[in-house]
């Protein structure tokens, strides 16, 4: 058992089929998991844009995930589980 509290503990699930929600642009869905963190906004846009970067996707940032292709869903699936770094307090 650990001394952490559940809600503490900065774990993700990684799903074997993607799950990205189809509502939410590709940039809602980066920032997800850090809004749901309780991270602070600004913090959250600079993340999202070093994401974007890293995957090289910054042109599509606004498109509805919707529609994007299975291998791009699954990028941008894997980008949002990897938002968060290990560190709490490092975002």
């Amino acid at each position: 058992m650990s001394p952490i509290l559940p809600d503490q503990r900065n774990i993700a699930q990684v799903f074997q089929f993607p799950v990205i929600y189809d509502t939410m642009t590709v940039r809602e869905n980066f920032a997800f998991p850090l809004r749901n963190r309780g991270v602070d906004e600004e913090k959250i846009a600079s993340r999202v844009e070093q994401i974007a970067a890293l995957l090289e996707v910054e042109d599509m940032l606004d498109i509805r995930a919707s529609n994007l292709s299975p291998i791009i869903s699954k990028s941008i699936y894997g980008a949002r589980v990897g938002a968060r770094r290990c560190e709490c307090g490092d975002v």
